[in-house]
C-alpha cells in the first residue's frame, strides 16, 4: 500500500487499559462509507495515527474518528479476529 499517515495528538493523554477508539472512513467526494481501501488505526496514550493500507483507488477519503475513556472501574480488552 502506499502508507499514507497522519499522527493526531489528543487534547489530553488516556489510559490506554480504560480507552478505545473507533473510525469511520468515509469517500471524501461521495460521503459513503469507504469499503475498498485497507487502513490501519493505532492510539497511543496521546496520539492516533490513521494510515491508509491501499493505493489502489485514488479517491479520497476522509475519517471521523472518537476515543473512548472510561473511568477508572472499567477495563478495555481487545483482540484481533481474523477470517
Amino acid at each position: 500500500g502506499d502508507g499514507t499517515s497522519i499522527a493526531i495528538t489528543l487534547g489530553s493523554s488516556v489510559t490506554l487499559a480504560q480507552s478505545f477508539l473507533v473510525c469511520t472512513w468515509r469517500d471524501a467526494d461521495t460521503g459513503t462509507r469507504e469499503r475498498r481501501h485497507t487502513f490501519t488505526e493505532e492510539l497511543t496514550s496521546t496520539t492516533i495515527t490513521l494510515t491508509r493500507n491501499s493505493a489502489s483507488f485514488a479517491t479520497s477519503v476522509t475519517c471521523e474518528w472518537y476515543v473512548y475513556e472510561f473511568d477508572s472501574s472499567v477495563t478495555v480488552q481487545r483482540g484481533i479476529f481474523f477470517c
